[in-house]
Formats: C-alpha cells, sequence, structure tokens
C-alpha cells in the first residue's frame, strides 16, 4: 500500500517557476522609498497578470545563499507589476532595490501571489484602511476600483511624517 503525503502548505508557491524580469523604471517616491516596474515579455503576460492586492516574491542571491522577499504590487490591474519597497534598517533586499537597482538590471521575479484580491467589477462603496509602506496593495485595489464608474473607495491612510509619504501625488490623484 502507497501513502500518498501532502506537501507542506506554501509549498506549491515556493516552488513555483521564476523568471528573470528587466526592470523597467525605478521612480524615486520619498528619501527611503521607489517603486520599481518589470518589464513582462509578451509569453509571460498571462503568468504575470495579477489582481489588485497581490504581491510578487523576488529572488537573488548572495555568495551562495538565495533570498527571497514578497513585495505588494502598487499597479492598478491591467498595468505593468509595479512594487513599492521601502528600506528597512539593514535590509538585505529594501537597501538594494532601493539604493542599487536601476533600469534595464535583470530580477527573478516569481509570478504574482496572494488571495487579498479585489474584484474591480464589484462596484459598491469599499473602505480601505492602510498606514505607512501598507498602501501598496490599498493603491492598487484603489485605482483598480475606481476603473469602474459604479464603486467608490474611501482611503483612510496614516503615516508619520508628511516627507515620508509613498506615493503621496498617485494618493491625491484618486480624487
Amino acid at each position: 500500500m502507497t501513502t500518498a503525503v501532502s506537501p507542506k502548505p506554501g509549498a506549491a508557491l515556493r516552488n513555483r517557476a521564476f523568471h528573470t524580469l528587466t526592470v523597467a523604471d525605478v521612480e524615486s517616491l520619498c528619501d527611503d522609498a521607489v517603486a520599481v516596474t518589470f518589464d513582462v515579455p509578451a509569453e509571460l503576460a498571462d503568468e504575470f497578470a495579477f489582481g489588485p492586492g497581490q504581491s510578487l516574491t523576488l529572488r537573488r542571491t548572495i555568495d551562495g545563499v538565495e533570498h527571497r522577499r514578497s513585495y505588494s504590487i502598487c499597479a492598478p490591474a491591467g498595468s505593468a507589476p509595479r512594487v513599492g519597497v521601502r528600506e528597512v534598517s539593514d535590509g538585505l533586499f529594501s537597501t538594494w532595490l532601493v539604493r542599487d537597482v536601476r533600469p534595464g538590471d535583470r530580477i527573478e521575479v516569481q509570478g504574482p501571489s496572494g488571495t487579498f484580491v479585489a474584484d474591480p467589477a464589484a462596484g459598491g462603496r469599499h473602505v480601505l484602511i492602510a498606514a505607512g509602506s501598507g498602501i501598496t496593495p490599498m493603491l492598487s485595489i484603489a485605482a483598480s476600483m475606481l476603473a469602474n464608474p459604479e464603486a467608490e473607495v474611501v482611503l483612510l491612510y496614516g503615516n508619520r511624517r508628511t516627507r515620508s509619504v509613498m506615493f503621496a501625488e498617485e494618493i491625491a490623484d484618486l480624487k
């Protein structure tokens, strides 16, 4: 008799393929944060189609050790995938992304994941609450939902200082 063993939760996601994507743009958001946009080749378009609220896992190997970090997508559905990154003190990934990554660089990226997803076709009223860098998935959700004329979005957002607000102009444009 053979017994089937179920993989550990999350194992299927961890084993999904990574693809090397080219950085299309790195936009400075404030002193310690950037938005990194990826260019997705046509043959990977379906794999990198994302729902508002999902995230991307990035991978890099340093001194023979693999490191992965997940970042929330901050672009509206149907756009090129873009992640918002705030630098963390001594952060292995965040410091590299904020200070060193430039357009044309290539980064290993796994397709979108996560179930915290909004349906832009839903319409209705939506209340989004975020603080600090937690604005990244909410920006994707708000922009995607507002593409539907039947939707209304209220965003409650807190941040320590005005000068450290990520996506300040884009948040203002949502009005």
